[in-house]
């Protein structure tokens, strides 16, 4: 987990309180609800990737996975806003699995909720990857803004 803290005044730690995010950001669902149950209120949004981890647990079949419905439900309780998106699916999708970041960045800056437009965006990733993967990277930020506002329904 890591926390990232985005203000105009000066914060007393990187860390954010218990119960004070405004924005949880998974890249499974489970883990979702877990920092959720940490740190969310009723004003947090929460932006969750659908593809699941097992734990070994399940795994051995003695417990088993909560579906998606399931985890909106229990998540709806903790606060207003839920979005599960198919980062994974859509990144597998670019040719490129390890893009479901990107796409989750994307799905964030699509709901305002960070302060980086495309134009920003592309001068980082252009001086932090090599050239020829710009566009593609580019391509996902755009998938995760797009999703963000047409998340999976229940």
């Amino acid at each position: 987990m890591s926390h990232l803290r985005i203000s105009k005044e000066s914060a007393w730690s990187p860390q954010i309180p218990k119960g004070k995010a405004h924005l949880i950001i998974s890249l499974e669902p489970i883990e979702s609800l877990r920092v959720l149950a940490a740190f969310g209120n009723k004003d947090v949004k929460v932006i969750s990737n659908t593809r699941p981890i097992y734990p070994v647990g399940v795994i051995c079949g003695d417990f088993a996975y909560p579906s998606l419905p399931d985890l909106n439900a229990a998540m709806g309780q903790l606060c207003g806003d839920t979005r599960f998106i198919n980062a994974t699916e859509e990144a597998v999708t670019l040719g490129h699995p390890i893009l479901g970041n990107v796409i989750m960045v994307g799905a964030a800056a699509g709901l305002g909720m960070f302060p980086v437009d495309d134009e920003a965006f592309r001068s980082v990733i252009s001086e932090n990857v090599p050239s020829s993967k710009v566009e593609i990277n580019m391509a996902a930020y755009r998938k995760g803004k797009e999703l963000a506002n047409s998340p999976i329904k229940f």
